[in-house]
């Protein structure tokens, strides 16, 4: 089953720029589609049952805070197999947080 959704939006921009402001918006909800993707599969984002106070969000911004450093991290690895390897690796893990030479 396929479902279609329909966004209008109002602008100022002139015909001949609504084909870039249609990429810019594709751009947008690929970066966010992409983000939400690798959270809720490498970190189980969606399966958190977390109610209480600001547990859930605290969690959240942890966890954006661990993808980001993942992700500045040089060798090829995927998100799972670094989380892995520092979570039985201290060195890998203090690795991690080192800045690297620019």
């Amino acid at each position: 089953m396929t479902t279609e959704y329909r966004r209008y939006y109002f602008s100022s921009l002139g015909c001949e720029e609504v084909e870039r402001f249609g990429q810019i918006l594709r751009r947008h909800w690929s970066i966010e589609n992409n983000l939400h993707w690798v959270l809720d599969v490498s970190f189980g984002e969606d399966g958190n049952r977390t109610r209480r106070g600001h547990g859930a969000e605290n969690l959240s911004i942890l966890r954006r805070t661990a993808l980001s450093i993942l992700n500045q991290h040089k060798e090829k690895m995927t998100i799972p197999n670094m989380k892995f390897r520092a979570a039985i690796d201290p060195l890998f893990r203090t690795k991690l947080f080192l800045k690297p030479p620019e």
